[in-house]
Formats: structure tokens, sequence, C-alpha cells
């Protein structure tokens, strides 16, 4: 098979990407390096809270009357240089494009889409922030004619899915019983965990964001997760993916009340801990990370699911779990003979060469830099 022989289109109509949805989630489905942000309820959510009329371009690989590669993207805007960014950027931490992995010939549906985006105008660089390595967005890029750029993103810490005994049988001696007495003093508080119904989803986001805030009040909660457009987004994206089991909401209840809620995300091969929010008195009467650790292991076994990610961040308590830390890439192609992409690609590979000097050889400019985020998110 050519890359002549594949049919090719991109959409643009917000309606058109609606509709989709079967077709979309099955190429999500053959697709093994797919995340749940790549779940079509995850994305077209994400459209109708953050998109702006005139700037989706969804491209489309077919075969037949399957679709065997697409990216989903949005035109941005950063000064001079106009931007293809995959819908969900920011708030997602993976991002790729899909390729079916039993497509009739990999090598002709990737130069299928390559054309396909070189045949799309408006557009100087191809931004992807956040992808996984091993990503068909990695396979995309080595077979890109015009430049391009790899750097480090985002580190994400993830564990295999085991029952929590064995998990700490592999953990040193002293952290394993520093657990075990936390996971006691929790049993003994009698915090107990409870899925939330699927027809309840919405109305439990709500209550996880203002749990999520009075938990970070005065500590430097990410802005993001304030705003209405995120919580339009995660109402609408929890509400669909709740009923197969791809979103799952934990509450926690003590003395019987709502003390906690837990958004996962999840797909066949990984679960994600995706967002908390919790009443600071719980974090007074037991060590929370331990408590959600558990049900978040026992939640990934029960749906058959080998990798739980604990997504971005590096945060202390995730290490004592001793987590395996995969670097996400940020993969960005220029538009051949475009001198914004020229320029792009330059302060991308800039910031490539600069973050990990700052990290070896100037950590206080991490330090004055975090401190100035905490400032301004109070």
């Amino acid at each position: 098979m050519s890359a002549a022989a594949l049919r090719v289109d991109v959409v643009t109509d917000d309606a058109a990407f609606e509709a989709m949805a079967v077709a979309w989630d099955e190429l999500v489905a053959s697709c093994a390096t797919s995340t749940p942000f790549q779940a079509h309820p995850w994305l077209t959510s994400w459209w109708r809270s953050y998109g702006s009329p005139g700037r989706l371009r969804v491209v489309r690989v077919h075969d037949g009357d399957r679709m065997v590669a697409a990216a989903a993207l949005v035109v941005e805007r950063r000064g001079p240089v106009r931007l293809l960014r995959p819908v969900g950027a920011g708030i997602s931490d993976f991002g790729d494009v899909l390729l079916a992995d039993d497509v009739a010939s990999r090598t002709a549906a990737l130069e299928a889409l390559v054309g396909a985006l070189l045949a799309l105008d408006g557009w100087d660089a191809l931004d992807v922030p956040e992808a996984r390595p091993g990503s068909v967005m990695s396979e995309l890029a080595a077979r890109w004619a015009g430049g391009r750029a790899v750097i480090p993103a985002s580190t994400c810490l993830e564990l295999p899915v085991l029952p929590l005994p064995e998990l700490l049988s592999g953990l040193p001696g002293k952290t394993a019983k520093h657990i075990r007495r936390k996971l006691r003093r929790i049993d003994e508080v009698g915090v107990e965990a409870v899925v939330v119904a699927p027809a309840e989803a919405a109305d439990a986001v709500d209550e996880l964001l203002a749990l999520h805030a009075a938990q970070w009040s005065g500590r430097g909660m990410n802005p993001e997760h304030g705003r209405d457009r995120f919580r339009r987004h995660l109402r609408g994206a929890v509400s669909a993916m709740a009923g197969d089991g791809r979103a799952v909401l934990v509450r926690y209840l003590h003395d019987g009340r709502t003390a906690g809620l837990r958004l996962n995300v999840a797909d066949q091969r990984l679960a994600g801990a995706y967002l908390a929010g919790v009443d600071p008195a719980l974090r007074e009467a037991v060590d929370v990370a331990t408590l959600m650790m558990r049900h978040n292991l026992e939640l990934a076994e029960a749906a058959g699911v080998g990798t739980l990610s604990l997504l971005r961040g590096e945060e202390e308590y995730k290490f004592r779990w001793r987590p395996d830390a995969v670097r996400n890439e940020r993969i960005v192609l220029g538009r051949p003979r475009s001198l914004p992409a020229v320029v792009h690609l330059a302060a991308v590979r800039g910031r490539g060469r600069a973050v990990p000097w700052v990290k070896a050889r100037a950590p206080w400019v991490r330090e004055i830099r975090d401190r100035a985020l905490k400032t301004l998110r109070r």
C-alpha cells in the first residue's frame, strides 16, 4: 500500500468533530501508545471549553471507510508564529497523534499524515509539548522533511499495578514499615472510599474543585484549576468517560461527610491519578497520599491496567513508592521554508539547552521562579 492509496481530509467543523466519536475511539483503542487524554470525550469537552471558532484542525487518514491515523489540532498564534498544538494541550499530561497498530502499511499511513499536514495552510510549526517516549509523534518527526526539535519535557512517575502488599514487599524495610503504620492509622480513623456513580459525576466534579481550592488556599494553587473553563471541561469529560470506566471519581467519607474526592483517568493500558481535593481536616487526621495510593492501585488492578502513572510532577511524597521516572518529550516540527518556524525552533532548542544548565548549575533560579509563581497564584 502507498500513501496515495489512502484518503485524507481535514475537519474544521465543531459538529463534525463531535460526530466522529465512534470512529475516533476505535482508533484510540487500536493505538498502543494512546492515553486517556486522547479519548474523544476528553478532547471534545476541551474544545467546547477552550476552543475558538475557526481554529480547529482535525487531520484524518482513511483506509477505505476506516480511520487509521488522525491528529486533533488547534491553531494558536504566539507572536509572529502560527502554531499547531494538540487539542487538550495545557491541561493534558500527554499529547500525541494517533495511528492504528494494525494498519496495512504503517509507513504509508505516516507519509499520508505528513502530506496532509504539509498541504494544510496557515501554520508555521507543529508543537506537541508532552509526548510520551515511543509516541507516534516521534515516528512522524523521523519522517519530517523540515526542521525539528526534540527536548525534554515533564517527568511522570509510574508504578507497576500490583497488590499493595506485593508493592510494599519491594520497598526498603524502613519505608514499607512507615507506610504500613500510615495504613493502620487510616483504618483506625475509619475513612471510607466510595466510587461515584456516573450520573453524579458532574456534580462531584464541582465538589472536588471546591475541596481542591480549600486544600491549596494560600499555598499557590494552579490558577487554571480555579477557572470556569476548567470546571466546564472536567464536568463534560468526566460525565462522558465515567460510564465506561475511563474516568473514575472516588469519594472519601469521614464521620459521615465528604472529606475528599479523587479523579483518575484510564484506558486499557494506563491509569492516571489526575486531580484531588481534600478537606484540610482530613489531611491533619491521616496521610492522604497513602490513602489515595491504596485506592488508586485497587482501581487500576480491578480494571486490568498494567501501569499506574502519577502523572506530571516530581513531588517528594511520590518517591517513597520508588516509582520509575518517565520523561516526556516536547516535539516541534517546522514547516519547510517558513522563517517564523526557524525562529520558533531556535527558541525551543535554546530552552532545551538552558533548562538542564539551570538545574545543574543555578538551582536558585528555579527557587526564585517557584516562589514568584506561588505569590502570583495567591
